[in-house]
């Protein structure tokens, strides 16, 4: 925790490039370790790591209510008369899967996927699994799943299909719609499920100000930029409408705590 709030101070007062090298270290990663890491995998991996590392139960409560969530997935195969609940799941990211629906409003509205399953009497038979959100986040993190099994060739493959993504998203809670907006995109670049490049776009106030980060370049990039990487798209944040303002807020050097300032201004840092 103590790197990742140093990081955060850094990256808010600093002049300078930030180097990641004592947050990456933390996690038990040199600069010899090499290896492409999943974004939407690495995110649930690091969320669980900062939640496990505090001792406040109303710290985690906290923490847990910005990302995390719960859905009743319900299976079914209407040929068979089959219908079961399954356990309910919390998920910190929603994945939706690439079909005949490209649209994230209608892929939200609709929240299925197939997946061959073991019936009493019969097996490995297709069915349908869709999914109902029993709790919403204040931040919701969409994977746009974009990787199919190709049985032939016995590989991953990447689906490059072009995604429609809105500004405003409308989730349906208990009877109740839910207003969410667009905050983040973090894309994948490359036609290759196995290996490529990540570059996020992000609004990081809610003020209409886009930015590119990437790797240790950021540059500013339109609206009509952030809302046109169909193709690249790959996970998407969206905030809650009703608590916009207070998550996004901006932390006024001022309000930082004085342990943060005296830890992060004693610590060393590399450029890069």
């Amino acid at each position: 925790m103590k790197n990742l709030q140093i990081l955060f101070y850094n990256l808010q007062t600093s002049k300078i490039t930030c180097s990641t090298s004592p947050l990456r270290t933390s996690f038990g990663w040199t600069d010899n370790d090499i290896f492409q890491e999943d974004v939407h995998e690495f995110f649930n991996l690091f969320l669980d790591k900062i939640i496990e590392k505090f001792k406040s139960p109303e710290q985690k409560e906290e923490i847990e209510s910005l990302f995390k969530f719960k859905v009743q997935p319900t299976i079914s195969n209407e040929a068979f008369a089959f219908s079961k609940e399954l356990p309910v799941d919390v998920q910190s990211t929603l994945s939706l899967f690439i079909g005949s629906r490209t649209n994230i409003q209608e892929m939200i509205n609709e929240m299925a996927s197939e997946i061959d399953y073991d019936l009493p009497n019969a097996k490995h038979v297709p069915c349908v699994i869709t999914e109902h959100f029993i709790s919403l986040p204040r931040i919701l993190f969409i994977h746009v799943n974009r990787s199919s099994y190709d049985k032939e060739k016995d590989e991953r493959i990447r689906i490059n299909k072009p995604i429609t993504y809105q500004e405003r998203i409308v989730v349906n809670f208990q009877g109740l719609d839910v207003e969410f907006v667009l905050h983040g995109i973090l894309n994948h670049l490359s036609k290759d499920a196995n290996f490529g490049h990540y570059v996020a776009i992000l609004r990081p106030t809610v003020k209409d100000e886009w930015f590119s980060f990437n790797d240790s370049h950021v540059n500013r990039v339109s609206s009509s930029q952030a809302m046109n990487m169909k193709e690249e798209c790959y996970v998407l944040i969206y905030a809650r409408s009703d608590t916009e303002e207070e998550d996004f807020k901006e932390v006024k050097d001022e309000e930082i705590p004085e342990t943060i300032k005296d830890i992060s201004e004693n610590a060393s840092f590399d450029v890069i």
